[in-house]
């Protein structure tokens, strides 16, 4: 059963926050309904909530019967969400926080998804949209390969917003806004918690999915903080590990192998608390033995924090991401300021607060059903 839900009432705050004021404001106390996660439960509450709207942008928008002021601002054309890897619980979270979004804001929206990793194909599908029945898109506008697909959207006039990795104007000139986490921080973070938990003791491998800006970032902040923490403590090489788990395993047995003192592993990608896992059990090490961290709060992984076979994940906001990047576009519809950068917070999750986090996993896959 779908679940009329709206989430993460708290990044409406944040993110609204950081508008400018503007010349003439008005305050609007609106009545909504938020969940809220109370010792791993989800409960509905009732708030209000004073939000501050510019009265000169705002635009006339009289909802037709039946349908939110957003919904009729889209004229009958959907939001369009292109992306790779469908069936992955990472994008099925990102996903997932789109059509909640959708839901909850009563609009037409549709996912243009395809099988795999191939970014060419993403790129295609970006391509190929008509454009004359897109009233908005979501996507990740953090590989170059795509800029250009989306400029052709964006010089149509389709207001697109960026989620997961903060997006520049120098690189995609018009983009509406983005909505992502702050890869640095919670790079600082990982590296912070892995010098506690291995008494700065290594070797420490580094690994990443590809050689991406993103990850790359990631990685490179993590060795430099671990480094500030543990003078002289000795990290390896950063190695890619690809997407596909079957075949990351044997790469990070290989690394165990070369280094059996191996004290810790991070890994910046969503699969590989579960390769790292499995190849620390394959190399005879009992859970718990190399201190692995890694990110996403995919059931899986929740399950090796659980049973102590993986020592924390970074919680990369994948559903909230994509829900407020959804609301964004909504609001722009309307003639609501949108403010460009959108920070969303990145918990860090270990035993002691991972509950919560399958709270999250429910909810997403209770809007598939």
């Amino acid at each position: 059963m779908m679940k009329r839900i709206l989430l993460f009432l708290f990044l409406f705050i944040f993110v609204l926050g950081a508008c400018a004021p503007a010349p003439s404001p008005e305050k609007v106390i609106e009545t909504v309904v938020v969940t809220e996660l109370v010792e791993g439960e989800v409960v509905e509450v009732i708030k209000e909530v004073e939000v501050i709207k510019e009265v000169e942008v705002i635009k006339e928008v009289e909802a037709v019967p039946g349908e939110t002021i957003w919904r009729t601002a889209q004229d009958g054309k959907p939001f369009r969400f292109p992306h790779w890897m469908q069936q992955h619980p990472v994008m099925k979270l990102m996903t997932s926080g789109f059509l909640q979004a959708c839901d909850d804001y009563g609009l037409l929206c549709q996912l243009d998804g395809i099988e795999g990793d191939d970014d060419a194909s993403v790129v295609a599908v970006i391509e190929t949209m008509n454009l004359d029945n897109t009233s908005g898109i979501v996507t990740g506008m953090f590989f170059p390969s795509r800029y250009a697909a989306g400029l052709v959207a964006i010089e149509r006039g389709i207001p697109l917003v960026s989620q997961h990795v903060p997006a520049s104007l120098e690189d995609v000139p018009g983009l509406l806004a983005w909505s992502a986490p702050d890869i640095e921080g919670f790079g600082i973070g990982a590296a912070k918690a892995m010098a506690e938990k291995v008494e700065c003791q290594g070797p420490v491998a580094v690994t990443q999915s590809n050689i991406a800006e993103n990850e790359n970032a990631l990685s490179e902040q993590f060795v430099k903080t671990l480094k500030e923490e543990c003078p002289g403590i000795e990290i390896l090489d950063t190695q890619p590990m690809g997407l596909d788990i079957s075949a990351s395993i044997p790469k990070a047995v290989g690394i165990i192998q070369a280094n059996p003192d191996l004290t810790g592993a991070f890994d910046t990608c969503g699969n590989g608390a579960q390769y790292w896992a499995a190849a620390a059990s394959e190399s005879g090490k009992e859970p718990g033995e190399i201190t692995i961290i890694s990110m996403d709060y995919t059931r899986p992984n929740l399950d090796l924090i659980k049973s102590g076979e993986a020592y924390m994940l970074i919680g990369q906001p994948l559903y909230e991401e994509c829900y407020w990047a959804t609301v964004l576009l909504a609001n722009h519809l309307v003639g609501l300021p949108v403010p460009f950068d959108n920070f969303v917070p990145a918990p860090l999750i270990t035993l002691e607060n991972v509950d919560q986090f399958y709270a999250i996993n429910d909810l997403a896959e209770a809007q598939g059903e």
